[in-house]
């Protein structure tokens, strides 16, 4: 809804407590004009504890695309289905926002999810190789809970993904992508597999599907939880 209502050319995403960088907005905006094909521009984040210490192994798979400073505008690969950045470094043309509303049909799907699976599908994603957000590691943290997942937490969060499916197919219905169709086909392919597998239903068969399309994990400890998951 804080979406819906922002006005302006270019809306940065920010949570209650982060620390931005003074020149955060003046880098991140010489990107966008330089760059309008860009419509979601997504920089890194520095994670720190409460007592301000830096946190030492992050959750969440900040992978990155080029050195540091560097500005990338990615191909669709199987990695970029996956949440790469936090939603807190995010900025977004409004003309962007307004394009996808009308795919926005699931409550479950956070912005992050939303900007950033849409974007890359779009090929308008940008990723701006640089930290400009000091960012809070707390307890109830939406990302915090990427890991150690039990298996019914994962088979929800999985479903969450296949819910996806109908509005992502709507929205190359009406914005053609070759390119991106063929990823997406095979994403979801493996979505299916792996809610299967977790389900512990025709479980050779989805693991074999799953083999077949690795590169959607965003980390190999994940693919070994599933299993783990899947088999006890």
């Amino acid at each position: 809804d804080l979406l819906t209502l922002s006005s302006g050319d270019i809306i940065f995403l920010c949570d209650q407590d982060d620390i931005w960088h003074l020149d955060k907005i003046a880098q991140m905006l010489a990107i966008m004009d330089a760059h309008p094909d860009v419509n979601v521009l997504a920089s890194l984040v520095e994670e720190f504890h409460d007592d301000g210490s830096p946190v030492a192994f992050q959750d969440f798979p900040q992978i990155r695309f080029g050195s540091e400073g560097d500005f990338v505008a990615p191909t669709l690969s199987p990695m970029l289905m996956n949440i790469l950045r936090l939603g807190c470094t995010f900025c977004v043309r409004e003309s962007f926002v307004k394009k996808i509303l009308p795919y926005w049909r699931d409550e479950r799907f956070s912005h992050d999810e939303v900007l950033w699976r849409y974007a890359a599908v779009d090929g308008s994603l940008g990723l701006f190789e640089k930290s400009f957000v000091r960012w809070r590691r707390t307890g109830t943290n939406a990302s915090h809970a990427i890991g150690g997942r039990s298996r019914d937490e994962r088979i929800a969060s999985t479903e969450t993904l296949l819910a996806f499916r109908d509005a992502i197919h709507l929205f190359l219905d009406d914005y053609p992508n070759s390119t991106s169709e063929k990823t997406v086909k095979s994403y979801f392919d493996w979505v299916e597999a792996r809610l299967s597998l977790l389900n512990r239903d025709g479980w050779f068969l989805n693991l074999l599907r799953i083999m077949r399309h690795l590169g959607f994990y965003s980390r190999k400890r994940t693919f070994l939880a599933d299993l783990a998951c899947s088999l006890t």
